[in-house]
């Protein structure tokens, strides 16, 4: 059995005034000038028709200058400085190396090249080189105590030191620092891949009934049909870390990532926007640390931007946060208080049996967006809350509340209920008619056997009483492991219901054909809701289980949950706690950090590297990407790749699918893996493989599914086949 698998992709426009490069880096005319190059280009400038034998004597000539003008690292070396810079700073990102070691690696630099070579004996020249040219940051000073923030304009070098005192009343004050916005978005930009994306997206007009990303919700099509220009919406978030294991330090920062965005360009963390950061030991003034970070967004949505010759409106299409966080940036009660429910007027009951607020079952209307402003506003003018909303926040003037700040699944499905669910099974009371602690051994026997595929970097292996599992694990889990294990261990009254919930979860979690589907998972979640009392008792209704009634609403606004939850961000701020080193000057080294590499990946051109290697160097070390750049955007067999020998039952199979003459064929170019639109997939054959499996597949024939074993991928006629062995339906037999 063969499946074919074609190649799309959007076509190629071209533009005025812009280069589009072999490497998809979309480059303005003007980014040139003033360069060597251009310089040496501009003398000669043809005004009537070239003959060969001129243009011959004018590249001879250019090469001639390139020679004497290339600022090579030492005489007779063929590697440029700029190059060097690069490519110690494409070390810097792969390994997380602090300054002091970058510095030693150059000082041996210097060692054991010629002398009177130009390595720099420390990395300030290189972060000289990746600097912004002009200031795109603005550092504040919060002092807890007055309630204020510092007039006084500070330098940067002051967030070196340990301690920062308030001016008045001489109490340690936070820092938080903001960014701007535009001129990050711009800079991204300059890629042509991600430009290309976004204007894909948003000719993406016409309207259809499924929903594979947030971009298929009903917000974010309101908002394109109301504006006539292209948009680019950010979505946000913020969320607490510790940034030292004594807790001392924690950061907040405000992440943005842009919706027009493939999902693999948009989660990774290279392409996000920094709106702010906050790194103290208090926890922030969300209002003054959010609305200084917000305010050019405000400013923004008013305005057209022009970008590579195309006019965009810049706008904020959600903001995901966890509970706590969403409670204090939104200026609202939590969830366990009054009318702690963002969504509805559910007042919920405090249950003084669980000593905790329960929201049994019940309709209640729910909240829209007029009434949300509307109540703010009482609220900020009576200075009490009402409807659990105590007042105004500052991002009700770039975003509609509640609509646009949807439940976080991650928290809310997998750290919350998921897990719930999973203490209830196996750390309860004995007592339980759902317990199956006793059966523990077992399960993690048949987990240890599980094989799951390559890609999945973390899956449950084992269930102990500590139940430090991450998310990824919870969601596997979940999803795929738990379902199986459980259908022969779990009594079936708990078994259907359990069933149920995931099933239902599953179908808002993955991409959607029909409206229709989304109300049929409610009408599952409103089931499981009901039938928790007779499973586990009133104990059950906390805010996390009332809170799946919204989820329906949540995807019709914002696309299927996998859309929009705090995984990538997640991420992010690993990623940030990883560039910070030493004990003090936190805050500054991020500011370097950001502003560095954002230059250096705005450098990361195959137009500004004269060697072809270098370039390849830099771009596999700062994307952690195995695979040369030439082959990054084509879909190929990769190695171990050759010609194989076919058996005549293969020969056989071939001739009839191509209907070629038997004897024709003898050998076909086979791989083990295929590097497809970007993912790597495995085969039987694959002899690395270890204890993955992701050769066992399901296919749809004339409506009927099948599954079956990828054996071998293979090429014919320039497309990527892959042969299947299908199984044996033995229950339809």
């Amino acid at each position: 059995m063969f499946v074919n698998e074609t190649n799309s992709g959007l076509k190629k426009d071209k533009c005025e005034n812009e280069i589009i490069d072999s490497q998809g880096d979309l480059i303005p005319f003007d980014k040139f000038k003033g360069t060597t190059e251009n310089l040496i280009q501009e003398a000669y400038i043809p005004t009537s028709p070239v003959d060969d034998e001129k243009e011959l004597n004018h590249q001879i000539q250019n090469s001639f200058f390139k020679e004497i003008l290339i600022d090579n690292l030492f005489n007779g070396s063929r590697t440029d400085m700029n190059e060097f810079f690069m490519a110690i700073f494409s070390l810097k990102i792969k390994h997380n190396l602090n300054t002091k070691t970058i510095d030693d690696i150059l000082k041996l630099f210097n060692m054991v090249l010629p002398e009177g070579n130009k390595c720099p004996k420390s990395f300030s020249k290189i972060e000289k080189f990746l600097s912004f040219p002009e200031k795109n940051y603005q550092v504040y000073f919060f002092c807890h105590n007055c309630n204020s923030i510092s007039q006084n304009e500070k330098e940067l070098s002051i967030l070196n030191t340990k301690k920062n005192i308030c001016d008045s009343c001489l109490n340690e004050i936070s820092p938080f620092v903001t960014f701007d916005i535009e001129s990050q978005i711009r800079r991204k930009l300059q890629n042509a891949n991600l430009f290309k994306q976004i204007i894909k997206m948003n000719l993406e007009r016409s309207e259809k009934n499924s929903s594979t990303d947030i971009n298929d919700g009903t917000i974010y099509r309101n908002a394109l049909k109301k504006s006539n220009n292209f948009l680019i919406s950010l979505i946000l978030n913020t969320d607490g870390a510790p940034i030292t294991n004594s807790k001392h330090y924690n950061m907040w920062p405000l992440f943005g990532t842009i919706s027009e965005l493939e999902p693999s360009s948009r989660e990774s963390f290279k392409n996000m926007i920094t709106l702010g950061i906050w790194l103290s030991k208090e926890k922030p003034s969300y209002d003054h640390f959010i609305r200084n970070s917000v305010n050019e967004l405000i400013d923004l949505k008013d305005k057209i931007c022009n970008i590579n010759d195309y006019e965009f409106q810049i706008r904020v299409q959600s903001i995901i946060m966890d509970l706590p966080a969403k409670a204090a940036v939104l200026n609202i009660k939590q969830f366990n208080g009054q009318f702690g429910c963002l969504y509805c007027y559910h007042p919920g009951e405090h249950s003084r049996i669980f000593n905790k607020r329960i929201y049994p079952p019940a309709k209640f209307e729910k909240r829209n967006d007029d009434a949300f402003k509307l109540i703010s506003q009482i609220a900020a003018e009576n200075k009490e809350p009402l409807f659990g909303i105590k007042g105004i926040n500052p991002l009700q003037e770039i975003i509609s509340l509640p609509s646009q700040a949807p439940l976080d699944y991650m928290h809310l499905i997998l750290q919350g209920h998921s897990k719930w669910l999973i203490k209830q099974f196996f750390f309860s009371d004995r007592s339980n008619d759902y317990f199956i602690g006793h059966k523990i051994t077992e399960i993690n026997g048949l987990l240890k056997k599980q094989k799951v595929p390559h890609n999945i970097s973390r899956s449950i292996k084992l269930i102990d009483d500590k139940l430090k599992l991450k998310s990824n694990e919870l969601k596997y889990f979940l999803f795929y492991q738990s379902i199986p294990i459980f259908l022969n261990i779990l009594p079936s009254f708990y078994f259907n219901i359990y069933a149920s919930y995931v099933f239902a979860v599953r179908i808002l979690y993955e991409p959607i054909k029909s409206s229709e589907t989304i109300d049929y998972a409610n009408d599952i979640l409103e089931n499981y809701l009901n039938s928790l009392e007779d499973a586990f008792g009133m104990f059950a209704y906390d805010y996390t289980a009332h809170a799946h009634l919204h989820l329906a609403d949540q995807v019709k606004n914002h696309g299927p949950l996998y859309c929009h939850s705090q995984f990538v961000f997640e991420g992010a701020i690993f990623n940030f706690k990883n560039r910070m080193h030493g004990t003090k000057g936190y805050l500054n080294q991020l500011i370097n950090e950001i502003n560095n590499e954002m230059v250096f990946r705005s450098k990361l051109d195959k137009e500004h590297f004269v060697s072809d290697e270098i370039f390849s160097f830099c771009y596999k070390n700062s994307n952690n990407f195995k695979l040369e750049k030439s082959n990054f955007d084509k879909n190929h067999i990769m190695q171990p790749s050759g010609l194989k020998n076919l058996n005549d039952n293969d020969k056989k199979i071939f001739t009839d699918y191509f209907k070629f003459t038997y004897d024709s064929i003898k050998n076909v170019f086979c791989g083990e893996r295929l590097y497809l639109d970007k993912k790597v997939y495995h085969s039987l054959s694959y002899r690395r493989k270890n204890n993955s499996n992701s050769y066992t597949v399901s296919l749809k024939i004339k409506d009927t599914i099948f599954y079956g074993e990828i054996d071998f991928y293979f090429k014919y006629d320039n497309q990527e086949y892959c042969f299947i062995n299908i199984f044996e339906n033995r229950l339809n037999s």
